[in-house]
């Protein structure tokens, strides 16, 4: 049963090894064993998960996938620590989770002065780490697994430093808004950071992780256009949107745009494309209506409005 585990846990690592690339990040390491040096990492508090129990008696820490990237905000290489988990949905609980997350702190913590990672940093710092989590029996329930994150508390930390958890439905959504972004000729991947106040703009081939899970993401592609009967370059950009669906979302994107400037960087003919994230087919309905609704007409004057859903799911097998 533990071999069977190990195969596939494996599996992910593959798999997320694969995705890695697509978002602009270097592999620099994976399976690395990084010796504990602190006591505190030892005695984690009573629990009756059996992962907590196991986890008392280590010794090591085990880096599953060491990544870099540059950050653009930063100026600055930075590394993040990737720990992977499958198992059955039904280990997705409280108690396992922060157990997981747990360790993945205690992992960074003495993998930043560790001996045996740094040859493998190539002058980067590690910032943060990263916990995916995918199920390995297809019972995964993203209403669920909502209900265990919110019940969560990350350690205070006298350092603090950023935790992402990547579930299935973040895997989901990040691959269709890659597929979709290269479908539409963004490849390859140009990701605009606005400055503070919108008129300075930095491009990148990188989506960073604060990027990667936030709320709006900004891409940038070049589009031949016919002017006078002559062919030109003009960079077109998007904005892929995941914020909360209601009928304040349209005025806040358009506000948006004026506040980034991006009414200078439209189509031909003054529209900007917009790619909404929708769950499930209540929400592409609400969009739509809002999108054919004529008092909307002012708001949508320069917005070409665009559906974005997880119709291809992220496997371990692909």
């Amino acid at each position: 049963m533990g071999e069977d585990s190990q195969i596939i846990g494996k599996e992910l690592e593959s798999a997320i090894i694969k995705l890695i690339p697509s978002f602009g990040w270097e592999l620099l390491g994976e399976n690395i064993s990084v010796d504990c040096r602190r006591s505190s990492h030892r005695s984690f508090k009573k629990s009756s998960q059996d992962e907590s129990i196991k986890a008392k008696q280590k010794r090591t820490h085990g880096i599953d996938l060491l990544c870099r990237y540059y950050n653009p905000i930063t100026d600055t290489n930075e590394a993040i620590i990737i720990e992977c988990k499958r198992r059955q949905f039904e280990s997705f609980t409280k108690g396992n989770v922060d157990t997981w997350i747990e360790e993945l702190i205690n992992t960074i913590e003495c993998s930043r002065d560790s001996s045996v990672v740094n040859p493998y940093l190539k002058g980067s710092s590690i910032v943060g780490g990263m916990l995916i989590y995918c199920d390995s029996d297809g019972k995964y329930d993203p209403i669920k697994s909502q209900t265990v994150i919110k019940q969560l508390k990350i350690p205070a930390k006298k350092t603090p430093f950023p935790i992402y958890l990547a579930t299935p439905f973040m895997l989901d959504r990040s691959k269709n808004t890659l597929l979709k972004i290269k479908e539409i000729g963004g490849d390859p991947l140009s990701v605009v950071y606005p400055s503070v106040a919108g008129s300075q703009w930095s491009k990148n081939p990188t989506l960073i992780p604060s990027i990667l899970f936030s709320d709006f993401i900004i891409t940038s592609r070049i589009e031949n256009i016919q002017v006078g009967g002559t062919t030109v370059e003009q960079e077109i950009k998007s904005i892929f949107s995941f914020d909360k669906i209601s009928s304040s979302l349209l005025p806040y994107v358009k506000d948006m745009v004026r506040q980034l400037q991006l009414e200078s960087y439209v189509h031909q003919r003054g529209i900007i494309d917009i790619y909404q994230y929708c769950q499930n087919d209540n929400e592409s309905r609400f969009i739509l209506s809002q999108k054919n609704d004529n008092s909307n007409n002012n708001i949508l004057s320069n917005m070409n409005i665009n559906i974005l859903t997880n119709s291809i799911k992220f496997s371990v097998f692909d």
